[in-house]
């Protein structure tokens, strides 16, 4: 028989991956994780109107994280989210329209770059750290163009291109990645090649991840996967920023020192992105992880985040 904490770690998994994802992962420990990650409350506060729902972990110097596409705060790794929270202030926030938020969520990355600037305004954050992933970098970097002032450092993991950029960037095998991405309730091993390397070891540590992610569920509180309407809006700001050919010339507007991260396995944002990327933006830097895809935090949580404090604290 399943405990308490057993039926409600596969109802996360459920309403997040899908069923058949939770008959494949059962067992999980939060021993690994500390009591404040764990138990991490879901918070929410008003923001121009809109419901933002968010958590907050650790103290120290605020570091404010950008999530990536389709996806709420309980997609990031907890593991990785614990290791950061050691010695600064995280802040998980979710977009309007994304996770427990009710609002519609925007359709432009300009859009999502003021609602940015408008959590910041919430949080009373002034010049502030980021971390982005993926659609989040995008976000994270249109609003550090259009206010450079009010942004420190920058990690950017799977940063996705830019308009204006070389599109032969993208790999041969992207509709396979879009087909799996755009399914309305994807399955664990779809999960696992949108989002990890295809190595066996990748393959491995992604599962892992995955169920680690089940952690943050709250009894409560569960999270209900984005709806199709919502994240169609999401495609929409992506199509915009990637077709309009003066986004990159936008972005050289950024001031902050920015750490591009890509795993050399990457579907979506292959390396090749991030290392166009510091050739147009001055102070940025490049770094590449083997063997890995999307969310390389995922699939290494603790040496992505010594990588990020190292960057964010110098």
């Amino acid at each position: 028989m399943k405990t308490a904490k057993e039926i409600n770690i596969w109802q996360a998994l459920r309403l997040t991956f899908g069923t058949l994802a939770a008959l494949a992962v059962t067992a999980i420990s939060a021993a690994e994780l500390s009591e404040e990650t764990s138990n991490a409350p879901i918070q929410k506060m008003t923001v121009n109107g809109e419901t933002v729902h968010y958590r907050m972990i650790g103290e120290g110097e605020p570091l404010l994280m950008a999530n990536r596409f389709r996806a709420d705060m309980n997609h990031w790794d907890p593991i990785y989210i614990d290791q950061l929270a050691k010695s600064r202030k995280v802040i998980l926030y979710d977009r309007p329209g994304v996770g427990l938020n009710t609002d519609m969520t925007k359709s432009s990355m300009d859009e999502m770059a003021d609602d940015m600037i408008a959590i910041m305004d919430a949080f009373k954050l002034e010049q502030t750290d980021v971390v982005g992933w993926s659609l989040g970098t995008s976000v994270a970097m249109t609003a550090a163009a259009k206010h450079p002032e009010r942004f420190g450092q920058m990690v950017l993991i799977g940063a996705i291109y830019s308009g204006g950029m070389q599109q032969a960037y993208i790999t041969p095998d992207i509709q396979g990645f879009i087909d799996r991405a755009s399914k309305p309730e994807p399955k664990i091993e779809d999960f696992v090649y949108i989002l990890f390397g295809d190595t066996q070891a990748s393959k491995g540590k992604g599962v892992q991840s995955l169920k680690r992610r089940a952690l943050w569920q709250t009894p409560n509180e569960p999270i209900p996967v984005l709806s199709e309407e919502q994240w169609r809006r999401h495609v929409k700001a992506i199509e915009g920023y990637q077709g309009d050919p003066d986004t990159i010339e936008r972005l050289k507007a950024i001031s902050s020192p920015l750490l591009f991260i890509n795993g050399d396995r990457d579907h979506i944002a292959p390396p090749r992105i991030g290392a166009e990327y510091i050739q147009h933006i001055k102070g940025s830097q490049f770094a590449v992880i083997n063997s890995s895809g999307h969310n390389v935090h995922g699939q290494d949580p603790e040496k992505i985040a010594a990588m990020t404090l190292e960057f964010v604290n110098q």
